[in-house]
């Protein structure tokens, strides 16, 4: 999606420390393991259709 390598030991706390990246109080139900934690994205280009 990035063009990079995402580290699943990492993404939480890179997804945190992201200044373009928000967490709702939101998250997935209806799996077996603890619900993920939905975020936005906050940056310039937020609520625009991609072009």
């Amino acid at each position: 999606m990035l063009g990079r390598h995402l580290d699943p030991a990492n993404f939480r706390r890179q997804l945190r420390s992201a200044k373009d990246i928000a967490a709702t109080d939101e998250v997935l139900q209806g799996g077996r393991n603890r619900p993920p934690r939905l975020y936005r994205y906050t940056g310039p280009h937020a609520g625009r259709p991609p072009s």
